[in-house]
């Protein structure tokens, strides 16, 4: 094969791998071709939360959801690997997992995630984030919502989980 076809052959191989539009297809995504795949991928997500019902700052959340074929997703965020100050300790969170689902009447998507609090590096209880309902923009490519959140704290003693905090926000997604 000459230098330059192996160029060009080079050339187009980085081209089809460089951003632009979406690609939804199994051949791209692994996804079959449906409207409920079409939030298959990898998002950027922007967010703040506070206590609802509180007057508070919102805490800025940002994040990567990677929303896989078949309704699970995975994530994970800028939280301190190191961990942070809480009224209960030095608070740490593991990655979250979920799943999510389609409505094709309303072309809503609705998911959840959860994800473990550990304090002073002892399991404390889990965060269940979620439902949160989010509609595409027409390109694919962004979503926007509200998101709800509830801190269960765990109890060695009764090994039973009690809501402690609720979290009420907004959030952005774009496509990463």
């Amino acid at each position: 094969m000459s230098t330059a076809l192996v160029r060009i052959t080079l050339l187009g191989a980085l081209l089809s791998c460089a951003p632009g539009a979406p690609a939804f297809g199994p051949s791209d995504t692994g996804a079959l071709p449906t409207p409920a795949n079409i939030i298959v991928g990898t998002w950027n997500v922007q967010g703040a939360v506070a206590p609802c019902g509180v007057s508070a700052t919102p805490s800025p959340i940002l994040a990567t959801v990677v929303f896989h074929a078949g309704g699970t997703l995975s994530e994970t965020n800028t939280f301190p690997l190191t961990g942070a100050p809480s009224p209960w300790g030095l608070s740490k969170r593991g990655p979250g997992y979920g799943t999510w689902e389609y409505d094709r009447k309303t072309d809503r998507y609705t998911y959840w995630i959860r994800f473990f609090w550990f304090v002073n590096d002892l399991y404390h209880g889990y965060q269940q984030v979620g439902p949160i309902v989010v509609a595409l923009a027409p390109d694919g490519m962004s979503y926007t919502g509200p998101i709800q959140a509830e801190r269960w704290i765990y109890d060695p003693a009764t090994q039973t989980h009690s809501k402690a905090l609720e979290f009420c926000g907004t959030q952005t997604g774009e496509r990463f």
